[in-house]
């Protein structure tokens, strides 16, 4: 009887660890429901020699997730919570074949590796495509490339957290050299904290990184409209949003940042806190048809802002639309401690206008409808009449 069990017990387990059994080793965390490989060489796990205790060559000890399949990661497997430190992660891989990367639970931790870095949409002759879909779980790093050498790579973040602390941050539309590279993020959840600690480096980077080679038709879209969303720096120059190349020899590349509504503020480390803070703002479109454009849409009569605790650059185009009859005699877009430049363009709901520089410090950027905008000359006329009176 007690054999007999014994056999059952057994059966019970093959029965429940499904088509997996045997083809991924304990260690390996990403589970795949059809049990094929997720890896493209068995060696591409250890995170360090066994024998010396010393990194691998330059393409082991990495996560590669290709051939169309899709890794998952969880904190509920059959061996407990699934932590994950690969030296890379590479989503969508060389070969041309596309990966997907599905994070519910756990932790995927790349900080503990030599290279701290991830590419989502991979290079290659044949461009393999990378998707994360982040509905819970940490993945931590020091950066990660979005669509790079002409690839595709989207994230879209509904829960869960993202942390990048670095010189790196997130490169999304990385040409380096090649045409059509993609990358798009679409924030409704979650929180995606981006700090740098490398001098006169931007944190996100949207067909920025010019310094690789001149890019060409590459696409760099963050679409939020939910969660939080840090970026932070240790210098004035670094730690912010950067749009658009500076090199005078990229052509055809497009960087949109867009605001959706507004929403609840959460707690960020047990403190209530902005939804979109940025230490740096900056819109660049140097070269031949280069565009930047920040969106507003204005959702319920609500919008969220923009905080920007240095310098703003804007250039390009702004846009912003409403679902509504305007109702607030302005509506703040961006606060800023200093400002540089206007933009180049303007598509607003009719009657609508942009002020520069206003509130309490004079660092506020103004979206004011009509017939708010005579109020708001009037005000600043008799603020000139006084000054002038005073003196």
């Amino acid at each position: 009887m007690r054999n007999m069990l014994t056999i059952v017990c057994a059966l019970a387990i093959l029965a429940w660890a499904g088509p997996a059994w045997g083809v991924l080793p304990q260690h390996y965390y990403f589970q795949n429901a059809s049990g094929d490989s997720l890896w493209m060489r068995s060696g591409n796990w250890l995170a360090e020699d066994s024998t010396t205790g010393i990194p691998n060559d330059y393409e082991d000890d990495n996560a590669w997730i290709g051939s169309g399949l899709t890794a998952i990661l969880d904190d509920a497997p059959p061996s407990g919570p699934q932590d994950a430190t690969p030296k890379r992660l590479r989503c969508g891989i060389s070969d041309g074949t596309a990966g997907t990367l599905h994070m519910v639970g756990g932790q995927l931790n790349l900080m503990l590796g030599w290279a701290k870095y991830g590419y989502i949409g991979n290079n290659g002759t044949g461009y393999g495509d990378g998707h994360v879909i982040q509905e819970g779980g940490e993945f931590l790093a020091a950066g990660f490339g979005l669509g790079r050498y002409g690839a595709t790579g989207t994230w879209d973040i509904s829960g869960g957290s993202v942390g990048l602390i670095g010189a790196s941050g997130i490169h999304m539309g990385d040409g380096r050299q090649q045409s059509g590279s993609t990358g798009i993020m679409t924030q409704t959840g979650g929180t995606v904290s981006v700090h740098c600690n490398g001098e006169d480096a931007s944190n996100i980077n949207m067909v920025t990184s010019d310094w690789k080679g001149d890019m060409h038709d590459c696409t760099a879209e963050y679409t939020i409209s939910g969660g939080i969303l840090h970026v932070t720096g240790d210098r004035v120059h670094n730690g912010g949003i950067a749009m658009g190349p500076t090199n005078d020899n990229c052509s055809g590349n497009s960087a949109t940042f867009r605001v959706i509504g507004t929403w609840d503020t959460p707690t960020y480390y047990g403190q209530v806190t902005d939804n979109i803070t940025a230490n740096m703002f900056r819109m660049a479109t140097a070269g031949d048809n280069n565009s930047a454009t920040l969106i507003y849409d204005i959702v319920d009569n609500g919008i969220e802002k923009i905080v920007v605790i240095n310098n703003a650059t804007f250039a390009g185009k702004l846009t912003v639309t409403t679902d509504a009859y305007l109702t607030e005699d302005h509506y703040v877009l961006m606060t800023y401690k200093s400002r540089d430049g206007t933009f180049a363009e303007t598509d607003l709901p009719s009657g609508a206008s942009i002020a520069y520089d206003q509130g309490p410090c004079g660092s506020e950027l103004w979206l004011v409808p009509e017939p708010a905008t005579l109020a708001l000359l009037g005000l600043g006329g008799l603020g000139v009449l006084i000054r002038r009176k005073r003196r």
